[in-house]
């Protein structure tokens, strides 16, 4: 698959991903989930995927999302923006800037921490990433400081 096609998939795989978000951020029940984005190896290919998890509400799901790793800073790229849109679109959700850790036992980790306002919590955990993951790390925190900064300004001046 070629950039090009990748880059008209992304933007669904990552509505997809937004609307798991939203589902288990508005379970009636308090619960914690965490959705990576990862890879398998599927059909001889290693494809993006979406590994979902809420234990508490005793569900799993696998989703192929039908796009090589070669392009995943594509995918990831989508999904930073739609959760900088939800950030911004929502007053019941809070999301953190997209966090790094490295760690000599488990090596890296990126992840973004996404909390609804009935304290249902998501970590969503970037396993499978691409060299722009910095850049893209750099841009997407610069939008969510943006965003908070803007929120509390209208707050003030209410």
């Amino acid at each position: 698959m070629k950039k090009i096609e990748a880059m008209q998939i992304a933007p669904q795989r990552s509505q997809l991903l937004i609307e798991y978000i939203m589902q288990i951020l508005s379970d009636s029940n308090q619960v914690c989930g965490e959705i990576l984005i990862d890879s398998a190896k599927i059909n001889n290919e290693k494809m993006c995927t979406l590994e979902i998890f809420v234990p508490q509400a005793n569900f799993e799901k696998h989703l192929n999302t039908g796009i090589p790793v070669q392009q995943v800073d594509v995918l990831i790229e989508a999904c930073l923006e739609d959760i900088a849109d939800l950030a911004l679109e929502s007053n019941n959700i809070l999301v953190s800037p997209l966090k790094y850790l490295h760690s000599m036992l488990s090596g890296e980790k990126w992840w973004i921490d996404i909390t609804g306002d009935n304290d249902n919590k998501i970590e969503l955990n970037f396993v499978c990433r691409g060299l722009k993951i910095r850049d893209q790390s750099e841009n997407y925190n610069s939008k969510i400081e943006e965003i908070y900064k803007n929120k509390q300004t209208n707050t003030r001046s209410k």
